[in-house]
């Protein structure tokens, strides 16, 4: 298991920065000529909103999550890095996946109202190889709430990785640029040593859990004192959807879910194309039914690739938010590790891109509303 938990990681050590540089080059050079409309569109579409030397981390910010608040903002949460974790070796393998969240708000216009390093963080666990990172954002009981990994890493002369990586909830007051831990949630059975992407959503005042879309599971939070969660749904999905993309890797949520209509709530997945040098993205969006909580509609073709991505790793883009904003929903991503972007799609052409989805069901499904 440890091997496995550091094989991404392990993947990317480099000799020198020079040799670091020449691999992004060729990965650069593969990706333009993979799909060069696919490339210039990316960079068409996605406007950078803060990378390296944001704030003084040199080595960018990423993983961004976002919110809109009740006064119309949108609120943020993002990684920021000391060093990139690619460069964080030898010499400066200290600050291998050091950092702290950073706090960025927005005005409609989707401009810049405030930005800082969140210092202040309340009753975390503390230990010198915890870290926090991958933010998503969802408001429950009037309050912002975070679901967020602590990770608990490895940094050696020798060596550099995960060891495990727990989901957890925290309270995000954007008034006072404070995160307050608040626990991991307690599933009805047993999870694994590195566990990640788990998203999050409320509705008719209940907070659901999505924790895999491949056996399809989703939990109801059941005691809010100890964030216990129980099963409502466990079910294996049919090949259509198991590997969406046929690259043969894992299907993961990018997204917490979001209002899309009277119907729907709209979620991304992704998938990962390992082939060649490199891992190259691919994002999916999903309606879920409202009454029975399952998938019932996917778009037709990707919405989003990692061709284009800038970065220190070519082809990752990862798409951690979705916001609704008049006739469109904003998507706000990370870049190669590296940079926060955003880009848009408006409902009208989303709503052209929709194909309907067979999920077998073995049990009735809970009505909820």
């Amino acid at each position: 298991m440890k091997q496995q938990i550091k094989a991404y990681t392990d993947r990317y050590r480099f000799p020198s920065k020079v040799v670091a540089s020449v691999y992004r080059f060729i990965l650069l050079l593969k990706y333009i000529a993979q799909n060069p409309l696919a490339y210039l569109r990316y960079r068409t579409h996605f406007h950078i909103i803060a990378g390296p030397g944001s704030l003084g981390f040199k080595g960018g910010l990423f993983n961004p999550g976002a919110v809109n608040t009740a006064y119309g903002d949108t609120v943020m949460l993002a990684k920021g890095q000391a060093q990139h974790w690619m460069l964080a070796q030898g010499e400066n393998v200290h600050e291998y996946f050091t950092g702290a969240p950073v706090f960025m708000s927005f005005d409609k216009h989707h401009r810049v109202k405030e930005s800082c390093e969140v210092q202040n963080l309340y009753d975390f666990p503390v230990q010198d190889d915890l870290e926090i990172e991958d933010f998503r954002l969802f408001r429950f009981e009037n309050q912002i709430w975070v679901n967020h990994n602590i990770i608990q890493v490895e940094r050696t002369a020798h060596q550099t990785g995960y060891m495990a990586a727990m989901v957890c909830l925290s309270h995000l007051d954007s008034d006072n640029k404070s995160l307050t831990f608040q626990g991991y949630p307690q599933l009805d059975f047993d999870i694994q040593k590195k566990e990640k992407n788990w998203v999050f959503t409320e509705f008719n005042g209940d907070l659901y859990l999505f924790y895999s879309f491949h056996p399809y599971r989703v939990l109801k939070l059941i005691d809010r004192q100890t964030l216990t969660f129980s099963t409502m749904i466990n079910q294996p999905l049919g090949s259509q959807l198991s590997d969406i993309g046929g690259y043969g890797t894992f299907v993961s949520y990018s997204t917490n879910p979001v209002d899309y209509d009277e119907q729907h709530l709209l979620l991304l997945i992704h998938q990962v194309d390992p082939k060649g040098m490199g891992r190259l993205y691919y994002h999916w969006g999903v309606l879920i039914d409202k009454v029975t909580m399952y998938p019932a509609k996917i778009t037709a073709a990707p919405l989003f690739s990692g061709i284009g991505a800038r970065g220190l790793l070519r082809g990752v883009i990862y798409v951690m938010s979705v916001i609704a904003q008049q006739d469109t929903f904003l998507f706000y991503c990370g870049e190669g590790d590296t940079y926060l972007s955003r880009t848009q799609i408006s409902k009208d052409k989303l709503d052209s891109l929709w194909m309907e989805v067979e999920v077998p069901r073995s049990d009735l499904a809970p009505q909820l509303v």
